[in-house]
């Protein structure tokens, strides 16, 4: 007999079989089919590679340095700020990790998942300026600003090239 699987749900009264068609009162997924992708790259890259991975390296003495842009491009749109130095060593150590136990492609994985449980991916923090009394007003840097606008008006990051904007400490 076929287990259910998934949260245990109330028994249906018996009425169950003409409303949902599953006899045991259990509602279940009796089949499911996956077709494609119809149209495959030769490169054999999906969409979402060929948008990540913005370097490809010839020699292995390009390796971190294209580790390095990869995992800096995806920081900076995923801290939603400009990165610091302290940032992309951080992720460099979490690459080099990763290529000790295998591929270049799974540095840079080791790279990504770092990326996905920082703070800085998972919260936007916004502190305050160093010396500054609570209730004390104070001007907002233009990343700031443009950052508040943009989740406002648009719940995603500013579209401005973050490399050029002014972090609070500069």
């Amino acid at each position: 007999m076929h287990e259910p699987e998934g949260v245990l749900q109330p028994r249906l009264p018996t009425f169950s079989f003409a409303v949902d068609e599953a006899p045991d009162g259990f509602p279940s997924v009796d089949q499911v089919i996956i077709a494609g992708p119809y149209s495959v790259d030769p490169t054999g890259k999906t969409p979402s590679q060929t948008k990540l991975l913005t370097c490809s390296p010839a020699a292995a003495a390009d390796e971190a340095g294209c580790a390095k842009q990869i995992l800096s491009v995806l920081a900076r749109r995923a801290y939603r700020r400009p990165i610091t130095d302290k940032d992309i060593q951080t992720l460099v150590e979490f690459y080099e990790s990763g290529r000790r136990q295998g591929s270049v492609e799974a540095g840079i994985q080791a790279g990504i998942e770092r990326i996905l449980v920082a703070p800085d991916f998972l919260f936007r923090f916004e502190p305050d300026p160093r010396n500054v009394r609570p209730g004390t007003v104070y001007p907002l840097s233009d990343l700031e600003l443009a950052s508040r606008l943009s989740f406002f008006l648009w719940s995603s990051i500013p579209t401005r090239n973050f490399s050029t904007a002014r972090s609070p400490d500069a």
